[in-house]
């Protein structure tokens, strides 16, 4: 494995893996691998194939096994260059990670900052599409391929997502639903968590959108059935059913990912980045209470006059802010009565002329 990526790699220090890996061979082509599990073999999935995951079992089926697998093979495989992540984890399970250089924020467990993340994902993969624009391609691929600008893949997990959904369920719908449709092309890629599939938190366009799946252990034929992996209530704790869109159904193996695993990539990161890691502000989204407003207040009044409907990309555009004071402007204005409620991800009614 001399090809790792230095000093990132730690692969040295993560035996589990090591030996399961050491198997593996890359395709060489450039995009993302991630290792779920293990059948006579590393088993691996191609993000630019897969676009999207769910992971479906029930609370009890190991699942964060899965979800640490998928980071560390990442983590000791590939560059923040290459790929970074977002984590909204309900059960702070993800957060033993501690501060990492991949993470574009730490590790989420308010809904309010979840909501705020998935608006600037939303934000992110508008973005991408316009430089996909100016350098004449359609993809992430073959941006990087073209471009001297290097994007990294962005994962984002959302774990479980029934935590998140309990709080806002339209708004997260509606903006998981932005990124499941439009995300994969820009490489911005969703891992969603649930215990099983209820169409009121997972609508049908989610999942026509991510058919590739995950399926755990399932405590009922019903939801077996509902995640599209009857045998699901059948398999053993430490297994999992991997269902690729037209490709059959594969049983695998869990890997056993060892506390001492997990401390030695928190130890390593401390030995590599002993200061502080400045995050993005994704998260930062100030209450509005009206008592002090952004200075570009009156100018965005002004500017949304003569509109019907205005979104945070108008506001980052004509004024060059980042996305976070954007939707600061818009919260503003909704309050002082001049624009609509936020409906997902759809632009807001302008209210006063």
């Amino acid at each position: 494995m001399d090809n790792l990526p230095v000093p990132f790699s730690i692969f040295d220090k993560i035996s589990s893996l090591k030996k399961i890996l050491e198997k593996y061979k890359s395709s060489g082509k450039q995009t993302v691998e991630i290792l779920i599990g293990k059948n006579n073999g590393p088993v691996m999935i191609d993000l630019e194939k897969v676009g999207h995951l769910l992971l479906v079992g029930w609370s009890m089926s190991r699942k964060e096994f899965i979800l640490d697998t998928i980071l560390q093979s990442l983590l000791t495989r590939y560059t923040p260059e290459d790929v970074r992540f977002i984590l909204a984890d309900g059960q702070a399970d993800l957060s033993q990670y501690g501060d990492n250089p991949y993470f574009l924020t730490e590790v989420i467990r308010e809904h309010d900052k979840a909501i705020s993340a998935l608006k600037w994902t939303i934000a992110e993969v508008e973005v991408r599409y316009k430089d996909f624009e100016k350098e004449f391609v359609r993809d992430i691929e073959n941006f990087n391929v073209q471009s001297k600008e290097k994007k990294p893949r962005i994962i984002l997990i959302i774990k479980p997502i029934e935590y998140f959904s309990n709080f806002s369920p339209n708004e997260i719908q509606a903006l998981i639903e932005g990124i499941s449709s439009r995300g994969a092309k820009t490489g911005v890629h969703l891992i969603l968590v649930t215990d099983k599939i209820n169409k009121n938190i997972i609508s049908s366009s989610i999942l026509s959108n991510i058919p590739n799946r995950i399926v755990c252990q399932m405590t009922t034929i019903k939801d077996a059935n509902d995640a599209g992996a009857k045998e699901a209530n059948q398999i053993k704790s430490n297994e999992m059913l991997l269902k690729l869109q037209d490709e059959k159904l594969q049983k695998i193996q869990m890997l056993d990912i060892s506390e001492k695993d997990i401390k030695a990539i928190r130890e390593y990161f401390k030995k590599y980045f002993p200061y502080t890691i400045n995050y993005k502000e994704v998260v930062t989204m100030p209450s509005v209470d009206g008592s002090e407003l952004d200075p570009l207040f009156d100018q965005a009044v002004e500017l949304i006059k003569p509109l019907e409907y205005v979104g945070a990309s108008l506001l980052q555009r004509k004024f060059r802010i980042g996305y976070s004071r954007a939707a600061l402007l818009l919260d503003q204005m909704e309050a002082q009565g001049f624009v609509g409620p936020a409906i997902g991800s759809k632009p807001r009614e302008v209210l006063k002329k």
